[in-house]
């Protein structure tokens, strides 16, 4: 037995579902729609970054720095180990990624280029701007 009923401008079956007693709802979705998310009371929200913003965060206790690669435009995440990684081996894992970086250089705030041998607990203590190609990233480290 099916029943239908009119629910903001659209048509919902009713069924009874065996033994229940209970009405299942059901919503059939307007053409080009997959559902309707009205009857559920939600909203979704993202918090997606720009392609043209690298971060910083911590997960399980380690920087993970994201940056949009070049060749592919697909964002890439990097975890770095403060203690055991300098500059160097950032920027040559960068490099490693996406054969398509030709220049990667890490930059201070006040536009000082920082040394390959500098550790990444100095680095990450402080804001700074990574250089890929053309493209600038600026980067401000999360306070631990």
């Amino acid at each position: 037995m099916s029943l239908c009923r009119r629910v903001c401008n659209v048509w919902i079956p009713v069924r009874r579902q065996a033994g229940l007693g209970r009405r299942r709802e059901t919503t059939k979705s307007r053409p080009g729609q997959l559902f309707s998310l009205r009857q559920y009371g939600m909203t979704f929200y993202s918090t997606l970054v720009s392609s043209d913003e690298a971060t910083v965060e911590y997960k399980h206790g380690f920087p993970v720095i994201s940056v949009t690669l070049p060749s592919r435009n697909e964002r890439c995440q990097f975890l770095v180990k403060p203690l055991l990684m300098n500059v160097g081996d950032l920027l040559k894992d960068l490099k490693n990624e996406d054969q398509g970086i030709s220049r990667a250089a890490i930059f201070s705030e006040d536009g000082t280029r920082v040394s390959a041998t500098t550790p990444m607990t100095i680095l990450l203590t402080k804001n700074f701007e990574l250089v890929i190609n053309e493209r600038k990233y600026f980067i401000k480290p999360p306070s631990r």
